[in-house]
């Protein structure tokens, strides 16, 4: 499961070292990351100031980061042409723009601007999302400028500057303030008074001190600077998701609406400003017979399928040994679930325990600072560990809302309408899942991989025993799982209770 510490507490880190959010280990286990992070927090321990950047002039911003925002130009299914924006975020030609920009596209261009200077190349989508309006790009590159993703929040009042090509107004930049964070979808939005036009989707919104604070999305119709940006943090999750994969998505992602942003130099018009659009379809095939084959061989080799769709209930303690760089401690966890959202777990750490509870729409917290509601991150991080349990897993390809596809070599990608996405590894002699690799939501340090070692017999269902976590290619951690009870008749009683 997830490691739900608040967001507002993640912010308390002693440490320089952005820690990942979530490392589901196994079945139930949860890192403690955070929670150790907060413990020690709450005995007085902080973290080092940093060092203070000073607010950059509008003329300074456009000299350092305009060459990192790049003109986008598409041919749609109706052969129309699309001119939008978007943004580098690596150095190997990794860039981010709106799902509404590509969603029509057959073929995609994305230009580099260096003053008079221009460079095109084909692009390929490998990350798509019309509920975040997120889109992850790629073309070759080498040594590129490009933004750097962080979590960092804005301050309503904050001064932030837009960069894009407005009406295919190349490297245009507008100056505004931060008017609100909003929700909408159970999303982040950031409000905007920045002004922007079509071709402005996918450009940059940066903050006074150079950091990228999002990506423009869409305004409201016949208003003033009501404009809105989908924020870096989401940005983070997006680009995590489509480095998990191993090719690109397939063109066109969805057809074009008809009505909807035929005019030249216009962008469809994003879902979230007209409220009509339809949300896409699923963009991926349903499995197909071969990964069929595989996870079906996996649940016979886990127990079947009966067997796994009987599970209601798990209560599992585990121990975890961190790596001396990751604070080398070691924590006791116990997590629980019952179906079909439920979710517990009591982190015990030197310094003292962390609860954390959700039903899968509320839920709370309880550390050494007290009780407080669990934040909408900290919610969208257990609908991950939901979607990895391993029975719902092994059962994804008799689920109409996910989708496997074989990846080739006993690999396969399992993701669902949400957005969440898992690559599963299956041992080719044993049937059983070898490892696991997924992108914890907010997590810029790479995707985490979990092998599993030591399967063990529990109530007729084979788990494992002991896991190796890995995160961006390099060991954080160990986990030892020391008792599992399946079915065990926990109730809603039980595992909502509060301290």
């Amino acid at each position: 499961m997830t490691n739900i510490i608040p967001n507002g507490l993640r912010r308390k880190l002693i440490m320089d070292r952005a820690w990942p959010l979530s490392y589901a280990i196994g079945v139930l286990i949860l890192t403690s990351v955070f929670a150790i992070m907060e413990s020690l927090q709450a005995q007085g321990v902080d973290r080092p100031p940093s060092a203070v950047r000073s607010d950059l002039t509008a003329e300074t911003i456009f000299e350092r980061y305009a060459d990192r925002v790049i003109y986008i130009t598409c041919e749609t299914v109706d052969d129309a042409e699309v001119q939008a924006s978007g943004v580098l975020v690596s150095q190997t030609g990794y860039f981010i723009t709106n799902a509404h920009v590509v969603r029509s596209c057959t073929s995609i261009v994305a230009t580099l601007l260096k003053g008079k200077a221009r460079a095109s190349f084909e692009a390929s989508v490998w990350y798509y999302s019309q509920d975040s309006d997120t889109a992850v790009l790629k073309f070759d590159g080498n040594r590129l400028p490009y933004f750097e993703l962080s979590r960092q929040d804005v301050s309503i009042g904050q001064r932030i500057y837009a960069i894009g090509s407005p009406r295919g107004l190349e490297q245009t930049i507008s100056e505004g303030i931060v008017s609100g964070n909003r929700v909408d979808g159970g999303l982040p939005w950031i409000q905007h008074s920045a002004p922007i036009s079509p071709g402005s989707s996918g450009g940059a919104l940066i903050g006074s001190k150079g950091n990228l604070v999002g990506i423009n999305s869409f305004h409201i119709k016949d208003s003033q600077n009501l404009n809105f940006a989908v924020p870096s943090s989401t940005l983070t999750e997006a680009l995590a998701l489509a480095k998990l994969r191993n090719k690109p998505l397939s063109l066109p992602l969805e057809p074009r609406k008809s009505g909807v942003g035929n005019q030249a130099n216009e962008q469809p018009t994003p879902a979230i400003e007209s409220k009509i659009v339809e949300k896409p379809s699923e963009t991926q095939p349903k499995a197909t017979a071969a990964p069929v084959k595989v996870l079906a061989r996996a649940r016979e080799a886990m127990g079947g399928t009966a067997k796994l769709q009987a599970i209601k209930d798990l209560t599992q303690t585990t121990t975890m040994q961190l790596d001396v760089a990751a604070g080398g401690l070691k924590i006791t966890q116990t997590g629980q679930w019952l179906a079909p959202a439920h979710f517990r777990q009591e982190n015990i750490l030197p310094f003292g325990k962390v609860i954390s509870y959700s039903d899968g729409t509320t839920g709370w917290s309880a550390t050494p600072q007290g009780l407080i509601p669990a934040p909408e991150a900290q919610l969208k991080q257990i609908t991950l560990e939901t979607f990895r349990m391993w029975w719902s897993l092994m059962l994804s390809d008799t689920s109409a809302d996910r989708t496997v596809n074989d990846l080739g070599g006993g690999k396969l990608e399992i993701s669902d309408k949400a957005g969440h996405m898992v690559t599963l590894v299956i041992d080719p002699k044993t049937g059983l899942p070898a490892s696991q690799t997924y992108a914890p939501p907010g997590n810029s340090n790479g995707a985490v991989e979990e092998v599993y070692a030591d399967w063990q017999d529990v109530s007729g269902i084979r788990l494992p025993r002991k896991i190796t976590l890995n995160q961006a290619g390099k060991h954080f951690a160990d986990v030892t799982v020391v008792s599992t009870a399946l079915n065990s008749g926990l109730t809603a009683e039980q595992i909502s209770k509060k301290p």
